[in-house]
């Protein structure tokens, strides 16, 4: 994705090659797989011009050829630090992704290969605040899967007796129709959505709000979506908070458009849930990472590009009964946005 805009901004910067490193065999490094579609380990160097390179053991290199984008692909005979020693620039400086390593592999790395570096992560995050067509499309089929994955469990709802019970359904669902769940599935009901990252258990589905905080994760890309339900007959209190939340996402939504400050979204969401708890920001952005920028915050001086794709979450919160939060991901335009999530967002009860 977007070597080319990555070449220009490294020439920007004087440099001649940048690397990027996926080293571990339990996660993937998000911007190594960005710019190399696999998710195998190795590493990528990058030039300034030219062709980029994929390095990757020989253990790997059939993987390597089926799945990279990147088709100039070289079989390591020795360490990637000997490799690079050998065949970078030597008295050059390079370009890092120093959040790709950890201190004790940046240190062991640069004491091998005498290399001086400079961190190129900031490059790296501004390529990917805006999405692509491609990325666009595997975003959109993460929340069409999200979307169907809900409807199905709602529809068979009173089949779950416990918070974890609906958590297991939904997660398996990922597993069947994508390529896992996107994080830890989230069913809270009644208090214990006063927990923002509540973990499912035993507690009964019986009575009160119960917040479904779910998303799928589809070739790389995550959805993330978040419905209040109720169990039991709601008050005209709950109802009307339950409609505040709602409004709020539906007007923070309708303010979403290219050059729109990100500050303003935050500051329209405090405004509309003035006299309520909130317990986080009313989104994020949303691609290889289910938080990634941009960041929403009251203090933010960016503004929104069109192909940007965010999570609204506006959410109020009481530890008296829990919490309602109401979930959408959307594509920033021109002129507005493009909602991606279609699960109602009527109060179901059950």
């Amino acid at each position: 994705m977007k070597i080319k805009e990555l070449q220009k901004s490294l020439k920007k910067q004087g440099l001649n090659n940048a690397v990027f490193f996926n080293l571990k065999t339990t996660s993937i490094d998000t911007n190594f797989f960005y710019l190399t579609q696999f998710k195998g380990l190795g590493a990528i160097i990058v030039p300034s011009q030219g062709r980029p390179t994929l390095i990757v053991p020989e253990g790997e290199s059939v993987r390597a050829k089926k799945e990279s984008s990147i088709k100039n692909i070289k079989i390591l005979k020795t360490t990637i630090a000997a490799h690079l020693k050998e065949t970078l620039p030597k008295r050059k400086t390079i370009g890092l992704d120093y959040n790709g390593l950890s201190h004790k592999g940046f240190l062991k790395l640069t004491k091998k290969t005498k290399l001086k570096t400079r961190d190129v992560s900031k490059n790296l995050e501004e390529l990917r605040l805006t999405k692509t067509s491609k990325e666009i499309k595997l975003i959109r089929k993460a929340c069409q899967i999200t979307d169907k994955i809900l409807a199905d469990a709602f529809s068979k709802i009173k089949q779950f007796k416990t918070e974890k019970e609906l958590a297991s359904h939904l997660t398996t669902k990922a597993n069947e129709l994508a390529d896992g769940a996107a994080f830890d599935t989230i069913v809270a009901i009644g208090k214990n959505a006063y927990e923002i990252h509540h973990m499912p258990n035993s507690t009964p589905l019986k009575k009160g709000f119960c917040i479904i905080d779910f998303g799928v994760k589809y070739k790389g890309y995550n959805s993330d979506v978040s419905r209040t339900i109720y169990f039991g007959k709601p008050s005209k209190k709950e109802i009307e908070n339950y409609k505040t939340v709602v409004n709020t996402l539906d007007k923070i939504t309708k303010s979403v458009k290219e050059k729109t400050k990100l500050q303003d979204i935050t500051k329209l969401a405090n405004k509309l849930l003035e006299g309520h708890k909130q317990l986080h920001l009313p989104g994020h952005g949303l691609g290889l990472e289910v938080h990634e920028r941009p960041n929403i915050y009251s203090k933010s001086k960016e503004e929104l590009q069109k192909n940007m794709v965010l999570a609204l979450e506006p959410a109020i919160y009481n530890k008296k009964w829990g919490g309602v939060r109401v979930e959408d991901n959307i594509i920033v335009e021109k002129s507005g946005c493009k909602v991606l999530t279609k699960q109602t967002k009527k109060l179901l009860t059950f």
